[in-house]
Formats: C-alpha cells, structure tokens, sequence
C-alpha cells in the first residue's frame, strides 16, 4: 500500500549529489506541500506529484513530472530516512527500471541525493535565462582565452547523446538542456547540473576546450572539437583532463561523449 507523505512535507536542501558514479556540486532545494513536489535553485522549473511506498524494501519514491522539460514522465527510484530532518534518494533520471540499491556506479542515468530540513536557497524557481554557469566568485584561469562567442550563446535542447559508445534514451534526452552566456555555461539534466564551465573555441580548427568549475573535474581542463553548421551543435569531448579526440565517433570504451543540440 502507498504510505503516507507527512514525514516529506516542507522544503529540503540538496546537500550531496553524485550521478552516474561521479560528484557533482549540490544545488538547489525541493519543497513538498500534501502529494505536490516543487524544485528551486536547480536552473530550471520542475512540479509534480510524488508518490512513495515504505512497504517496499527499499521504500519507493515516484516523480510525476507535470511541469518542466520532463512533463508527462515519471522518474522512479528508492528512499530512506537517514535522521529525523535528513533522508536521500537514488533516483532514475528517465523512465526506465527502478534503482535496486543506493548507488550510481555502473551509469544508467542515476542520480543520488542527500536532502536536510532547512529554509529554500532560493526564494524563487529560477528561470533558464537565470543559470550562471561558474561557480559564484570564480573567474577564468589567466591562460584560458575569453573571446566573444555570439554564435554559441542562449539555450540548446539535448538533440542525442552518446557518452562510452553508449547512446542515451530518446525521452532522457528530451531532459538535456545546455546555456551558454559569454564564456560560460552550464549543462543540466532534468533537475541536476551536470557540468559548470568556462569554454573556448578555435573557429580555424574546430576545437571546444572547458575549464570546469565544480563537481569532481573542478579546475581541470576539458578538451573536445565542435561543429556548428544551420542552428545545429555538435561536440565531442574526450574525459577531463585526457587528450582531445579526434573526430566525432563514438565506440565502447572510448569513454568519450558525443552530444548533438539544437537552438
């Protein structure tokens, strides 16, 4: 039987965050008033219904999304109570088979999250156009060149993505979101940022570089090629801190992520 949702009622930081094996910077807030869900402070505007069930083991949590690019999905996964005003949860970030155990390793667009009671970070539910990509106070390495981007700035919708040769699930897609303003930018999946940057561009060779400003690659170069051709993005990057690769092809165990947007 579904249990009771009183012990989720109020709003809960996010204090910790890992996906898909690797950490990522912890942002932003989730508030629950009766079986409705609301985020603030994650870049973009996700609500829905939430539905749980203790009598599982381990106890189940279900996202109906209703609002945000999610809209119409259900996102399942599994929780627990860690103390009295703490609890976490590992979530499956598209609408594929539920999580089994409280870990992100192996991928599969998994998401685990701690959560504490406390007053919202954010006061408001930030729009797109709000996400800053750099961490507060950051600025770019001095080598690092700041030229104008014109062409790459504003939001590009997730297209495809194929990251290990591995190619991500059409509706998980439908949930990547890229905003570049500058030199900076931000990539988001769902609810969760997934990279904060400064990035460059040589327009001659084609080449993407980033300079990462959290999660576990913070201050580690990232370096890929681009193509940008008709409103269509496309980018390869090899994994931080490794060689640039050299074209846009994607095979198992390359580790490399090829990624199409589009404005």
């Amino acid at each position: 039987m579904k249990t009771s949702l009183s012990r989720f009622q109020g709003t809960w930081n996010v204090t910790a965050l890992e996906v898909d094996g690797q950490t990522m910077m912890a942002v932003g807030s989730l508030t629950v008033k009766g079986d409705r869900f609301e985020t603030s402070g994650m870049g973009f505007a996700f609500a829905g219904k939430l539905v749980v069930d203790e009598s599982k083991k381990p106890a189940t949590i279900d996202m109906v999304f209703t609002e945000g690019p999610p809209a119409g999905t259900t996102n399942r996964g599994i929780f627990e109570f860690t103390g009295r005003d703490s609890w976490r949860m590992c979530l499956r970030m598209s609408e594929d088979a539920r999580p089994k155990k409280f870990s992100t390793t192996g991928g599969g667009a998994l998401a685990l999250q701690t959560l504490e009671r406390g007053p919202a970070k954010s006061a408001k539910r930030a729009a797109p156009a709000e996400t800053k990509s750099a961490e507060k106070g950051s600025v770019p390495p001095r080598d690092f060149p700041t030229d104008p981007i014109p062409e790459l700035a504003g939001e590009w919708q997730m297209v495809s993505m194929s990251f290990n040769g591995n190619p991500l699930e059409e509706q998980y897609c439908k949930m990547g979101k890229r905003v570049a303003s500058g030199n900076e930018l931000t990539i988001a999946m769902g609810p969760q940022t997934i990279l904060r940057a400064f990035y460059s561009i040589d327009r001659a060779a084609h080449t993407m570089d980033y300079a990462l400003t959290h999660g576990a690659g913070k201050g580690k170069r990232q370096l890929g090629l681009y193509e940008f051709s008709g409103g269509v993005l496309k980018t390869s990057f090899a994994e931080a801190g490794k060689p640039r690769p050299k074209d846009f092809s994607s095979a198992k165990g390359d580790r490399k992520t090829v990624t199409l947007w589009k404005k």
